[in-house]
């Protein structure tokens, strides 16, 4: 099942708190037949692992303060650096559009925001799910409401 591809609540919590976001409002992509920018570069996990001297695999069981956030919540963000990566290091990056999101059968926030799905629920609610959000000013690990339609796609 696709859910099960996605990365878990540790691993978008690697992704936030070591994964060197950048917010890019120049490189271009393509969604619903035209042209947008705006979006998140992050390191791929195996660069992460590697930096943190960790295996890949360890990522997955506790985030980078130690913690299964599969088994208690915690949330947090940080504040992205402006710009993409410079060219010697882009190599290391991935980058995720901002697609916006679903809600009540609309699109929102299509060029400036970012919500990605973990394939985590919240332990302390079964209705929320963690996911990886993020706009020009904030990268967060976060809980949302499982009807957000936010994007379910593997990440790197």
């Amino acid at each position: 099942p696709l859910f099960m591809e996605l990365p878990n609540a540790n691993e978008i919590g690697w992704y936030v708190l070591k994964g060197d976001a950048h917010w890019d409002n120049s490189t271009q992509w393509e969604a619903f037949g035209t042209t947008h920018t705006g979006g998140i570069w992050l390191k791929k996990l195996s660069v992460i692992a590697q930096e943190n001297n960790k295996k890949l695999a360890e990522l997955k069981q506790a985030d980078p303060n130690g913690k299964d956030l599969r088994a208690s919540s915690d949330y947090y963000g940080i504040s992205p650096k402006n710009d993409k990566p410079s060219d010697s290091e882009i190599g290391k990056y991935f980058f995720l559009p901002a697609l916006g999101y679903f809600s009540n059968g609309k699109l929102s926030d299509l060029g400036s925001y970012g919500g990605y799905w973990s394939s985590s629920a919240d332990p302390g609610d079964g209705s929320y799910a963690y996911s990886l959000n993020f706009y020009s000013g904030y990268v967060s690990l976060d809980s949302n409401y499982r009807s957000y339609g936010f994007v379910s796609q593997p990440f790197e």
